[in-house]
C-alpha cells in the first residue's frame, strides 16, 4: 500500500500514511482538508489516465482493423503460390470423380449442388468440370421436386427436357448412361389414363436414340406404362401392335400398346430398377421386356399376382445374371410350375414375408451368391419351417458349385439361424451379423452343418466374446463337428488373456479357427459386387 501511495503521480501527504495503515483508528479535524484534497488530485489523476488508456484502445482497435486487411492481402498473395493452383486438370477430374460419386454413380440433388459448388472454385475447376465427359454420365431426380417439375405451362416441360438433354450432351456421344427417377411418395393413379405433360416428356427423353442408356432407374408408375406405351404418330409403317386400338377405349388415342421391345428401345440397358405399387404398372407381355444384354433387374413394391408374368420376364431376360425382388407380393406358383434359368448367379430376396411362395418354381444352377435381407424399419421376418424347407429345397433343386448364403441384414432369432442353416446344402460360405448361432441350446447343430461351410463371415463380434468361446467349445465337445471352420469376427480392442489364448487353441483343435480381422477387412469380405444401384442404396 505504501508503494503505490509513493509511486503515483500526486505524492500523498507522509501524515496520512500513517492513519492509512493503520487499523481504522479515527482521522483528526485538522488533515479533513488534506485528505480531501489528496483524493480530488487522484481522482483527477485517474481520469487522465482513463482518457489516455482509451485513446491507446481506439488506436489499438485502428491497428488490428489495419493488421485484418494487411493479413487478408497476404493470404490472397501467398495463394498465388498454392499447390491447389498448379493442380493438373486430370486429376482435378479425378478430385471430383472421387468426391461426388457414390456406388450407384448417378448425382441426387445433394450431390449436384456439390458438383456445383466443386465448379464454382476456380476457372479452371468448372473447365475441368466440363472436359471430363465422365462426371455427366449419370443422374437422378425427385419427381416431386417443385423447382424441376411445377405444375405450370408446357413451356416449362420443354426447359426440364432442355435441361435433361444439356447434362447429358456433355458426357459423350454414345456414352453409356445412367439416370434415375424417383417418385418420393406413393403415386395412384388410374389405369390407361393420359401421362401428364411431364411423364410424356419423360417418356419421350428416356425413348430418344440419342442416347445410350446403361442403367435405368424408374419410380414412377406413369413412366413405367410409357415403357410399352408408344405415341401412335411415332410409330414406324410396318410396325405390329399387340391389340387394337380399340380395345384401350378410357387410352387416350395417341397411346397404344405395341410389340416394342425393351431391347429394341435400349439396345445397350445393362440394368433396370422398376418400382410401382400395383400390377397394373408391370407389362403383362414377354415380348415388351425382352431383352438380350440386361445383366440386372430389380423390381420393387409390384403385387404380382400370376407367376407367370414374372417367369416370362425372367425367361425374356436371356442375359440375366442378378435377380434383385424387393417387397414383392406373389401368389403361389402352381406346384408343377418351374423357372429355371442358366446365368442368373446372384438372387437377392428383400423384406419377403413368405419365402416358400416365392423360392417354389426358381432353379439356378449358376447361383454363386443369395442373399436373404429386410431394409430398414421393415416388420421382423418370423421364418416358418416352410420357409426354411423351401431355402433348402430351391437349393437342392438349383445344385450349384459353391454359393454364398447371405444373412447379415436378416434378423432371425439365435435358434431360428441355427435351424435355416443346418443341414443346407450346397453353400460354402455364410455371412452372418454374429457367429452367437454356433452356440445354440440344439446339440445336433454343429454336426448338421454341411461339410461344405468352410467360411463364415460376421459383422459383429459376440459379447461377451469369453463366454461366448467357452459355450462353443462346450458345444462342440457334446457333437461330432468333423469339418474344419474359419470364423472371420472384429478385432477386439483388449489384449487376450492367457484363458482366451487357451480357449482359442482348444477350439482350433476342434475345427474352429477364429481369425480376427479389422472393421474395413470385414467390410470388404462381406461386399458383393451387386450391379442393382438402388439395392444399394436401400440396404448400404
Amino acid at each position: 500500500m505504501k508503494n503505490s501511495l509513493w509511486t503515483a503521480e500526486v505524492v500523498v501527504d507522509p501524515s496520512l500514511v500513517s492513519y492509512v495503515k493503520s487499523s481504522n483508528d479515527p482521522l483528526p479535524e485538522e488533515l479533513f482538508s488534506v485528505a480531501k484534497t489528496a483524493v480530488g488530485n487522484l481522482s483527477t489523476s485517474l481520469s487522465d489516465l482513463d482518457h489516455q488508456i482509451a485513446g491507446l484502445e481506439d488506436a489499438i482497435r485502428d491497428l488490428r482493423i489495419r493488421r485484418d486487411s494487411v493479413k487478408e492481402a497476404h493470404i490472397a498473395l501467398c495463394s498465388l503460390w498454392s499447390p491447389v493452383r498448379r493442380i493438373p486438370s486430370e486429376l482435378i477430374s479425378q478430385i471430383m470423380e472421387m468426391s461426388l460419386f457414390s456406388k450407384r454413380e448417378m448425382l441426387d440433388k445433394e450431390e449436384r449442388q456439390h458438383f456445383s459448388n466443386m465448379r464454382c472454385v476456380s476457372r479452371r475447376w468448372r473447365s475441368a468440370a466440363f472436359a471430363t465427359p465422365k462426371l455427366w454420365r449419370g443422374i437422378q431426380l425427385n419427381l416431386q421436386d417443385s423447382r424441376l417439375f411445377p405444375n405450370t405451362a408446357f413451356s416449362d416441360v420443354n426447359g426440364m427436357q432442355e435441361l435433361l438433354s444439356r447434362w447429358f450432351d456433355r458426357a459423350g456421344q454414345g456414352a453409356p448412361l445412367r439416370f434415375g427417377l424417383f417418385n418420393g411418395q406413393p403415386h395412384e393413379y388410374e389405369l390407361f389414363s393420359q401421362p401428364s405433360l411431364y411423364d410424356q416428356a419423360l417418356i419421350s427423353f428416356l425413348s430418344s436414340a440419342q442416347y445410350t442408356w446403361n442403367f435405368l432407374l424408374i419410380d414412377s408408375g406413369p413412366v413405367i406404362e410409357g415403357l410399352y406405351y408408344i405415341d401412335v404418330e411415332s410409330v414406324p409403317r410396318g410396325t405390329r401392335l399387340v391389340g387394337p386400338t380399340s380395345t384401350a377405349k378410357e387410352l387416350s388415342t395417341r397411346w397404344v400398346d405395341t410389340t416394342v421391345s425393351l431391347g429394341a428401345r435400349f439396345p445397350s440397358l445393362r440394368s433396370l430398377f422398376l418400382a410401382a405399387n400395383r400390377l397394373s404398372d408391370f407389362p403383362r407381355s414377354p415380348e415388351i421386356l425382352s431383352h438380350g444384354k440386361i445383366r440386372s433387374l430389380h423390381l420393387f413394391g409390384f403385387i404380382l399376382e400370376s407367376w407367370d408374368v414374372v417367369g416370362n420376364t425372367i425367361s425374356a431376360l436371356h442375359s440375366l445374371e442378378e435377380l434383385i425382388l424387393d417387397t414383392i407380393k406373389l401368389d403361389p406358383a402352381p406346384s408343377t410350375y418351374c423357372l429355371k434359368h442358366p446365368h442368373i448367379k446372384t438372387l437377392v430376396l428383400v423384406n419377403h414375408t413368405s419365402l416358400c411362395e416365392t423360392l417354389q418354381p426358381f432353379v439356378f444352377p449358376a447361383l454363386t451368391y443369395f442373399r436373404l435381407a429386410q431394409s430398414d424399419g421393415a416388420v421382423s421376418s418370423s421364418l416358418s419351417d416352410l420357409d426354411r424347407q423351401a431355402c433348402d429345397q430351391f437349393l437342392r433343386r438349383s445344385k450349384p458349385i459353391s454359393c454364398t448364403l447371405s444373412l447379415e441384414r436378416y434378423p432371425l432369432s439365435m435358434r431360428k439361424m441355427a435351424k435355416l442353416i443346418s443341414h443346407i446344402p450346397h453353400i460354402t460360405r455364410l455371412h452372418v451379423a454374429s457367429p452367437v448361432f454356433l452356440t445354440s441350446k440344439d446339440p445336433e447343430l454343429l454336426q448338421k452343418l454341411d461339410p461344405s461351410v468352410t467360411t463364415v463371415v460376421c459383422k459383429r463380434q459376440p459379447t461377451p466374446l469369453g463366454s461366448w468361446k467357452s459355450s462353443l467349445l462346450a458345444a462342440l465337445k457334446n457333437t461330432d463337428h468333423g469339418h474344419s471352420v474359419n470364423v472371420y469376427v472384429p478385432a477386439s480392442r483388449s489384449i487376450p488373456s492367457a484363458r482366451d489364448q487357451a480357449l482359442e487353441d482348444d477350439l482350433r483343435n476342434l475345427g474352429i479357427n477364429l481369425v480376427y480381422c479389422r472393421s474395413e477387412t470385414l467390410d470388404s469380405m462381406l461386399w458383393q459386387d451387386i450391379i442393382g444401384h438402388f439395392y444399394i442404396q436401400r440396404l448400404k
